[in-house]
């Protein structure tokens, strides 16, 4: 079982920026607006946005390594899966999904940051009137291009775990095994999730190093 981790900080961030979110798309004519959650790959972009929205009724999908041809079909495909209807292409998708989720969550768009098609039918299709558009998250890398999406973008920015963090996810840890720890996984989240608080730091360090 891989361990839960948990940004106290970035939640109480979150949770601040949501409210100004929420408060501006309330506006009498709110513009089309996305929540962006940024960092560089195995800062643990995903795991955050999942376990921060668990308990609402979302869609997820990830576009990693996908071409634009593969990803429309994909897309369209998951799609028609979860609202129960055949639904074709990146228009017919996007209008479907958005009006049957509340919560939608974009996931490594650096594969289809540059398709011209996908953009121009998001912002088309992606926002139905102001009083029932999706809250949409776009799971991003640094240099993904995602201008032209929305007109406004809510960013949260996450980097890799500092000894600080580790020692929060791990409190029963010495300062010394949580500088071997935030050492050896370089703060990245899925090394961490694999840290076994019951096995000795030891053993933790040698799986984590593939000894």
């Amino acid at each position: 079982m891989r361990t839960r981790i948990i940004r106290k900080k970035h939640r109480v961030t979150m949770n601040g920026l949501i409210v100004g979110y929420k408060m501006r798309a309330n506006a009498k004519n709110p513009k089309k607006a996305v929540f962006v959650v940024n960092g560089l790959s195995g800062s643990g972009k995903t795991s955050f946005a999942l376990d921060y929205f668990k308990d609402e009724k979302l869609f997820y999908f990830s576009f990693l390594g996908l071409n634009e041809e593969i990803a429309e079909l994909l897309f369209a495909e998951k799609v028609s899966e979860v609202v129960g209807e055949k639904v074709s292409g990146w228009g017919d998708s996007f209008t479907n999904v958005a009006s049957h989720y509340k919560v939608i969550i974009l996931d490594d768009l650096s594969s289809i940051s540059s398709f011209n098609r996908f953009h121009t039918s998001f912002y088309k299709n992606m926002y139905p009137n102001k009083l029932s558009r999706p809250f949409i998250v776009l799971i991003t890398q640094p240099t993904d291009n995602i201008a032209g999406l929305a007109d406004r973008q809510e960013r949260l920015e996450l980097t890799y775990f500092n000894i600080r963090e580790v020692m929060d996810i791990f409190p029963k840890l010495t300062k010394y095994s949580s500088l071997s720890v935030s050492a050896v996984s370089g703060g990245i989240s899925e090394i961490l999730q694999e840290f076994k608080p019951e096995c000795s730091l030891e053993d933790n360090l040698r799986r984590m190093l593939n000894l």
